[in-house]
């Protein structure tokens, strides 16, 4: 996410539920999702409170902060953390702008048998 995307409101894209399975959390791909992608992405605590937040809509430092608030962490870890969370969904296009803890925040599964296997 580059510096200038600073201040604009993030959202978590429409064609992903976020749902807690055996007690993990996954998003599950709906609607024109289901075309796009067919596999599982499993977040963890972090994330989904993250991907929560998404829904509302949020700037990227109202993210940090939140992340400030709820977790214990450094500035400098939350920073990283959110930034790398962020370009990856950015990437993988289950996030978007409103104009157009630990990297291992998100595994994404291809499919049901390495979900299982998981």
């Amino acid at each position: 996410m580059d510096d200038n995307q600073e201040n604009q409101v993030l959202r978590s894209s429409p064609n992903y539920v976020l749902r807690t399975i055996a007690g993990q959390h996954v998003l599950v791909s709906i609607g024109e999702g289901l075309a796009d992608f067919r596999g599982y992405i499993q977040l963890n605590g972090t994330a989904a409170f993250l991907w929560e937040e998404l829904l509302k809509g949020r700037t990227k430092e109202a993210l940090f902060r939140a992340l400030l608030e709820k977790y214990d962490v450094d500035e400098d870890t939350a920073r990283r953390d959110l930034d790398g969370l962020l370009e990856l969904q950015s990437g993988a296009d289950i996030l978007h702008s409103e104009r157009s803890y630990d990297l291992a925040l998100v595994t994404v599964f291809r499919d049901m048998e390495a979900f299982r296997a998981y």
